[in-house]
């Protein structure tokens, strides 16, 4: 029984292909199986690469046209491990598919990941696999890599909202309340205040110079918004 068992295994390693035979070997930074690249963008990658580099993080690009899992999410972690992958590294990975669609999975080791939010990660990567498909993969994966470069504050519209735009709308909204109540409160000709009065046909707002006037009514004639004129 331990004779068969011994010969069933050798004959399971011998047909059963390793992670050496069914995953890339890394050949830098920039493994570019899939052909994604032009000069100029590989460049580019590698710039990425170095910019993350200085703030501690390790970039690694793979982009092929072999998962040997039929999931994406799964070969990324498998390779992220056979290539030995530290904590504070990145790995970003396009996969082209049978029917050429391409899936775009990463990623991120336990330093890496503490420095970015799940939220944003996955906002990143599914803009990079819509992008990858619509146009470039070459240009969708720079992309991806330059947003993941980018400070924290300078990606907030990859949340769901950027704090700038929302203050720059606040301050509108106040601004404009200001300019409303000013137009109620103050003479449209000389900016003096205007002053509350009665008048046979109710309150009215007099200026005390122009004696421009305002009555509280809306419509045409002696009576509306826009009063008397000297």
């Amino acid at each position: 029984m331990r004779e068969l068992l011994a010969i069933s295994l050798l004959v399971w390693g011998l047909t059963v292909p390793s992670l050496s035979e069914t995953l890339p070997l890394p050949v830098g930074s920039v493994n570019d199986y899939g052909q994604t690249l032009d000069r100029h963008q590989r460049s580019e990658m590698q710039e990425t690469v170095e910019r993350l580099l200085e703030r501690g993080v390790e970039l690694v690009y793979l982009a092929s046209w072999h998962d040997p899992f039929a999931d994406p999410h799964l070969y990324a972690r498998r390779v992220f491990s056979f290539w030995g992958l530290g904590p504070d590294s990145v790995l970003l990975v396009l996969l082209r598919d049978e029917r050429g669609r391409w899936h775009a999975a990463g990623h991120p080791g336990e330093g890496a990941a503490a420095r970015i939010s799940y939220e944003r990660w996955e906002a990143l990567r599914a803009r990079a696999q819509s992008a990858a498909n619509l146009g470039s993969p070459g240009a969708a994966a720079i992309s991806w890599a330059t947003a993941l470069a980018a400070p924290p504050e300078a990606a907030g519209g990859d949340t769901g909202g950027s704090p700038l735009w929302f203050a720059l709308a606040v301050g509108a909204g106040g601004l404009t309340a200001l300019v409303l109540l000013a137009r109620r409160l103050f003479c449209p000709h000389c900016l003096r205040p205007l002053r509350k009065a009665r008048s046979w046909g109710g309150i009215i707002w007099l200026c005390p110079r122009c004696r421009y006037t305002r009555a509280p009514r809306r419509g045409s004639g002696p009576r509306s918004r826009g009063g008397f004129r000297p």
